[in-house]
């Protein structure tokens, strides 16, 4: 958590480094989607077919290796499409499992598709990393509902320059 100091001071002795701020944020007023803001991008659950695809996405776009995640969570897993290619995944939209995206635009589709879908959508956002989604989402009906800090012992992976990655919290 952001407030808890005596925490934060004990991470940073055992090595830690603070990389950014997350703010947990969840959909609380369902908003209408319009689909229509975003042509030829399909929002859907994901099949099994799926996966090796969502891989390679998150490798691609974070740099980081999903596919035990993506298996994990293979009942809550959501997919932005275009042309049947994967351009999202989101692992599941409960702070359990990371996101990555090959841009902004499919951010936004799934956030805004799958989420009305959902009782309690939730998903971590890195605020410095994400500033444009965190606006975004924030004007369309997402609310922070905590804060913590993204910390690691070491280096984190670079996302591509226009992905998006979501971490687990």
């Amino acid at each position: 958590d952001t407030y808890n100091a005596q925490a934060l001071a004990l991470y940073c002795r055992c090595g830690f480094d603070v990389h950014g701020t997350l703010a947990v944020c969840e959909r609380t007023r369902l908003t209408p989607f319009d689909t229509t803001q975003y042509p030829g991008l399909a929002v859907r659950r994901a099949v099994a077919s799926d996966r090796i695809a969502c891989a390679a996405l998150a490798q691609s776009c974070a740099n980081t290796d999903m596919s035990s995640e993506i298996r994990a969570h293979a009942e809550t897993t959501w997919v932005v499409t275009k042309d049947d290619d994967v351009i999202g995944c989101c692992a599941a939209l409960d702070m359990s499992g990371h996101s990555v995206f090959a841009d902004m635009f499919s951010a936004q589709a799934l956030l805004g598709a799958a989420a009305p879908d959902l009782e309690r959508p939730m998903v971590c956002v890195n605020l410095a990393a994400n500033r444009e989604l965190a606006r975004w989402m924030f004007e369309n009906g997402w609310r922070v509902v905590k804060t913590l800090l993204l910390m690691s012992n070491k280096p984190l992976a670079e996302p591509a320059p226009d992905g998006v990655v979501l971490p687990r919290c």
